[in-house]
């Protein structure tokens, strides 16, 4: 420590450990480092310096970081809070994201006077799971965009289905993004196109990877608080797969999905959604009717709309059977949506009488769609009309 770089940066060291044991003779103080997923070496170094030589003075150090960056296998962090956990009696604490019920109270804290629905608050901690930072965000952008608004004497919250991401969440979650590799992030962005929840075999059915490397990188977003894993659900609520015994996966915070997704063009998540309908139907073909949600909601972001339209009639009947109201109401202005939207499905129901389909199976399938949209609609007598279309179109020649 007499001379060379070494040694300058030891004198430095205890030239700065001298500030702080002085301020603490004079009176206790808290040393508070944030952010610690950042400090480079030379930071840590100095850090571990000062602990040790901070032994019995009025000094309390706090050390925050983010679980999701230093859990990295080798990263800095890690290895140095591993050797100071050994030299001092250091407490670790994991801090988790508000629950259901604290989100409601932030936001109340926050208003004082809210009109705010209970599916709302649901859906706000479905995009944050409850982190503070990405809450008062995404309540800012709310204010902003007019969707929690002052009526002069309270606030009032629109209904949430849909929320956007705040440029500056967006940009937290690019910048730890970048850590991973090339081919990781494309997995990641694949499986954002199968949505909040997935299987191993779609996935896999998706990328067209070996099961062993597609393991590796499953595994690699797990330890990066990208996916977590799900319990393996059974009965009649069993969410729809391409196996009865699979692995079932969700992104840690929907908003990484919004994140990954965004960043694939356009014409390549068509493609995508389009493919994994195709390959859904493929290999539940005996079971289709399990998963008409999830294939009208991929065909319809694959821009095939008449397939869409098809499933998305399946499943507002299974709804309607269920005696599920408001997701039937939803379904059905999800197909008011559709026939509405693209000329294709405006003109299915002439298509269907005048066989200018010339698939008869085809035909008969999208007469009998829009006819149980009319029962569903209420529709009853036009609905009876289509059915008979139905009919004709099995019977012509």
């Amino acid at each position: 420590m007499q001379g060379g770089p070494e040694g300058e940066k030891y004198r430095v060291f205890e030239y700065l450990a001298q500030v702080y044991i002085k301020l603490a003779r004079h009176k206790p103080i808290v040393v508070w480092m944030d952010d610690m997923q950042w400090a480079d070496g030379l930071s840590l170094s100095f850090m571990s310096y000062l602990l040790r030589r901070a032994l019995g003075e009025a000094i309390q150090f706090i050390f925050t970081a983010r679980i999701q960056d230093v859990t990295q296998k080798g990263h800095p962090f890690q290895q140095w809070q591993s050797a100071m956990t050994t030299a001092r009696n250091i407490e670790q604490l994991q801090l988790n994201g508000l629950n259901n019920s604290e989100v409601e109270q932030y936001i109340k804290l926050v208003f004082t006077e809210i009109d705010i629905s209970k599916n709302s608050i649901e859906r706000i901690w479905q995009e944050t799971h409850g982190n503070p930072y990405f809450l008062s965000e995404i309540l800012r952008l709310l204010v902003e965009e007019e969707r929690i608004i002052w009526t002069g004497k309270k606030w009032r919250c629109q209904q949430l289905t849909e929320i956007n991401v705040p440029s500056s969440v967006v940009n937290i979650v690019e910048s730890q993004l970048r850590r991973f590799r090339e081919n990781e992030l494309d997995v990641f962005m694949q499986a954002a196109v199968l949505g909040d929840q997935f299987s191993f075999e779609t996935l896999r059915l998706l990328t067209n990877l070996e099961e062993d490397p597609l393991i590796d990188i499953v595994e690699t977003g797990l330890v990066g608080y990208i996916f977590k894993e799900q319990p393996l659900i059974t009965g009649q609520n069993v969410q729809p797969t391409i196996s009865n015994v699979d692995e079932f996966y969700s992104f840690y915070h929907s908003t990484v999905r919004k994140v990954l997704y965004s960043k694939i063009n356009t014409r390549r998540r068509r493609r995508l959604h389009l493919k994994v309908a195709e390959a859904l139907e493929k290999a539940k073909k005996d079971r289709l009717d399990q998963i008409a949600p999830l294939l009208a909601h991929h065909y319809y972001n694959a821009e095939q709309y008449q397939m869409a339209f098809k499933y998305s009639v399946e499943s507002a009947t299974a709804a309607w059977q269920a005696l599920a109201v408001e997701e039937t109401e939803k379904l059905l202005a999800r197909l008011a949506e559709l026939l509405e939207k693209m000329d294709e499905v405006r003109s299915m129901e002439y298509q269907a009488q005048s066989g200018q389909i010339t698939n008869q199976f085809e035909n008969q399938l999208l007469a009998t769609a829009l006819a149980q949209y009319r029962i569903l609609s209420g529709e009853v007598l036009t609905a009876l009309s289509k059915f008979t279309d139905s009919e004709r179109s099995l019977l012509q020649p």
